[in-house]
């Protein structure tokens, strides 16, 4: 039976060739190439460079130039004095918002009547009523029985 043993070895190796083919194997991952950057060399012409920054800051307003030749601002002017309107409307919006915080409630027709007030009183009594009025709200003081704006 040694003299057998070559064809068995033989068959072996056949066997072996045909399972190895017919084994799928995984194809190798692609190759996915890295892009190529090649460094490109700078051209600036730095005459034309020199000429554009000159020109930009020539359209500059003459307001930024040097801050120390520019005169100390002077004291701003007095405030106005309110005038009778306006002081009467802020004593009559006083007096709804004083009214509304005592009822407790904040309904349409406060909040009309306070618009029209609001239009007559200069700035500072609008600042006065609105940081009464918002707190107020905001703390629960009032309640809001109008379905839109309060003011």
């Amino acid at each position: 039976m040694s003299w057998l043993r070559p064809f068995a070895f033989a068959g072996a190796l056949v066997a072996a060739a045909l399972v190895g083919h017919a084994i799928p194997r995984a194809a190798p991952p692609p190759r996915i190439a890295a892009p190529i950057c090649a460094p490109q060399p700078a051209v600036i012409d730095e005459v034309a460079l020199r000429a554009a920054i000159r020109a930009e800051l020539g359209n500059l307003p003459r307001a930024t130039t040097n801050a120390a030749t520019v005169a100390a601002p002077t004291a701003p002017p007095p405030a106005a004095l309110p005038d009778a309107a306006a002081a009467s409307a802020l004593a009559d919006a006083q007096q709804l918002l004083d009214g509304a915080l005592t009822r407790g409630r904040w309904g349409s027709d406060d909040a009309s009547a306070f618009r029209r007030l609001l239009a007559r009183v200069d700035s500072d009594g609008r600042t006065q009523l609105l940081s009464e009025l918002a707190p107020a709200i905001n703390d629960g003081r009032l309640e809001l029985t109008t379905p839109g704006m309060p003011f």
